[in-house]
């Protein structure tokens, strides 16, 4: 949608005019004829160069191009593609010579969104030397998004001051698209993969007693000796008038849930407070992203933050995408939301499942209420030596097991 155009003088332009004026003005008052031919032939420049740039923008219509979700810090392309409709006046009269648009300039704006965020904007753009009439030109700017977020481009701003440079065009295209910016993930260390052997996935010395019937349906078998009476379908025991039982697979590792808990105690911006918040986040993303690689239970995540939130599921790239998604827009609480999302996550929990809680509060301030929710949880049946791992990033007990090396920024 095109939406104001606007002509006006460049700087250059209002020199130009005051040069033109100051003539006009001393032919007029000296009537000196040759003052006032050299007005004449001042003034038709300014008029061609008006002339030239209406008519450059007027074929032209722009769009964008650029990809829906992006990864915090990582690399992206807008395209930019401009079309020039065909004029066959200009084709008949002058066949390849037809002129086209010069000297084009597309200037883009990208600005966070989000509550409370300030009104920063970053504009950049491209140029175009030439785009022939019916013709389609294309180009790219390439950039980083630096915080996680939803971010909006827009709206185009198309201008060009070809050829003199005197007189300049702009018209503004409310051409508007929002970019969601995922959190990025970081490098599990070596103390996080021994830590998973131990704690999150089954050990090999210690089996848990599992259901048969806790898993997905398999196939159907005869009955044997020692099977039990609720894995006999019998329906088809009926018909084949033998008895059947049903076979399920087994799930090969535990329930894992994480536990987000985002709280911030400090309002003011770019504090440390802050830095801590995008680290827990970045930390459960890469746990997320690690777990639904290679772990083949169900994947539960509790957040936390302003409002409590639960994405349950088998561990698949569609659950990580969704839990990504929230987590890209995710602000800090004030804590109350705790309460809700773990008795919410505990709710539904295996007996069998590994918890890893991980908070911007110490120890001191969480651990008791976290723990006496766990502790609610294994008198309602949960397992008693199921493994619970607390770390607060506040005190800096995620740097043992994850690392977020920050890659160099090129303009």
């Amino acid at each position: 949608m095109i939406g104001r155009r606007r002509t006006r003088l460049t700087r250059e332009g209002w020199y130009y005019l005051l040069v033109l004026a100051f003539v006009v003005t001393g032919a007029l008052l000296r009537e000196i004829n040759l003052l006032i031919i050299m007005s004449g032939l001042l003034i038709g420049p300014l008029l061609l160069n008006w002339r030239m740039v209406v008519g450059a923008l007027r074929p032209l219509k722009v769009s964008r191009r650029a990809a829906e979700v992006v990864s915090a810090e990582e690399a992206f392309s807008v395209d930019l593609v401009v079309n020039s409709r065909p004029s066959w006046f200009a084709r008949l009269a002058l066949g390849s010579w037809a002129p086209g648009s010069w000297g084009v300039t597309i200037d883009d704006v990208i600005r966070r969104l989000g509550p409370g965020l300030p009104r920063n904007e970053v504009r950049t753009g491209v140029f175009f030397w030439r785009i022939g009439r019916g013709e389609t030109a294309r180009l790219a700017y390439r950039g980083r998004l630096m915080k996680r977020g939803r971010y909006r481009l827009g709206p185009l701003t198309l201008s060009t001051r070809f050829p003199l440079g005197l007189v300049r065009r702009t018209i503004h295209v409310d051409a508007v698209q929002d970019v969601l910016v995922l959190p990025r993930q970081g490098r599990l260390t070596p103390a996080w993969q021994t830590l998973c052997r131990r704690i999150l996935h089954s050990d090999r010395g210690r089996r848990i007693q599992t259901s048969v019937m806790d898993g997905d349906f398999h196939s159907l078998r005869d009955w044997r000796p020692g099977d039990a009476r609720r894995q006999i379908h019998w329906r088809t025991t009926a018909r084949r008038r033998t008895p059947t039982v049903r076979r399920f697979e087994l799930p090969h590792n535990a329930d894992v849930a994480l536990l987000l808990d985002i709280c911030q105690t400090t309002a003011a911006a770019g504090s440390e407070d802050d830095e801590t918040v995008e680290h827990a986040i970045r930390f459960a993303a890469t746990v997320l992203g690690d777990l639904c690689r290679q772990n083949s239970g169900r994947v539960i995540l509790g957040v936390a933050g302003q409002t409590a939130n639960v994405f349950r599921g088998s561990a698949s790239a569609g659950l990580l995408r969704e839990c990504l998604e929230h987590l890209a827009t995710l602000e800090a609480g004030s804590g109350a939301a705790l309460h809700s999302m773990v008795s919410d996550v505990l709710t539904n929990l295996r007996r069998d499942a590994r918890v890893v809680v991980v908070s911007t509060r110490s120890q001191r301030d969480m651990g008791e209420e976290a723990v006496g929710l766990l502790q609610d949880w294994v008198a309602a049946g949960g397992m008693p030596t199921s493994p619970t791992l607390v770390l607060s990033a506040a005190q800096g007990e995620l740097d043992e097991f994850f690392v977020c090396d920050r890659g160099e920024v090129h303009a």
